[in-house]
C-alpha cells in the first residue's frame, strides 16, 4: 500500500477501514496496528510537541512519511474513522491518546497510541498490542495528548 500513488493509497486505506466497521474495538485497534506497522519509517516527520501542525488523516497518507508520531497518529485516525467517532462523547468511550514514555535506563523515548484508558496500546516496539499494565517499570510517562489536544473532533 505504501508504494502506491497517493490516490491509490487513500483508496486502499478507505477500503481497509470499511472492513473494520462493526467490529469490536480490540480487533479494530489490532488490525489498524498491523497495517501501520508495515509503513516505511521516516525519522523526524512530526513533532509530538506541535499537534497544531499535524496533518489531517488524508494529508498524512498523501505525504507518505511516517515517524513514530505519524505512525501513532495513523493508527488513531484509522481507529477513529473505522468505529465512527463523530463527537466528543464517542472519544470518551475509546479515549484515543498519544502517549510518550522514556526508558529511564536507556533514555530511549517511545511514542505509542493508546485506547480505552490504556487497555490497548499500539506501536510499542512493534510487538503487538499491550495494556498499560505491561509497560516496564523503568518506563516513565512523560506526555499524554488526548483527543481534544489532538483536535480529533475537528479533523474527523
Amino acid at each position: 500500500m505504501w508504494k502506491l500513488s497517493s490516490e491509490d493509497r487513500l483508496t486502499k486505506w478507505r477500503d481497509f477501514r470499511k472492513t473494520l466497521e462493526s467490529r469490536p474495538i480490540e480487533e479494530v485497534v489490532l488490525e489498524s496496528y498491523e497495517l501501520w506497522k508495515t509503513c516505511p519509517f521516516s525519522p523526524y516527520y512530526l513533532d509530538v510537541n506541535l499537534p497544531d501542525n499535524w496533518p489531517s488523516p488524508w494529508q498524512l497518507l498523501i505525504d507518505n512519511y511516517y515517524c513514530d508520531v505519524a505512525k501513532c497518529l495513523g493508527i488513531i485516525y484509522t481507529v477513529c474513522l473505522s468505529v465512527g467517532v463523530e463527537d466528543s462523547e464517542n472519544f470518551d468511550v475509546i479515549t484515543p491518546e498519544i502517549r510518550q514514555y522514556v526508558d529511564e535506563e536507556t533514555n530511549t523515548t517511545y511514542t505509542v497510541a493508546s485506547f480505552v484508558n490504556g487497555k490497548y496500546i499500539a506501536n510499542f516496539l512493534d510487538d503487538g498490542l499491550i495494556s498499560e499494565d505491561c509497560i516496564p517499570a523503568t518506563f516513565k510517562l512523560i506526555r499524554v495528548l488526548n483527543a481534544t489536544e489532538m483536535k480529533l473532533s475537528s479533523i474527523l
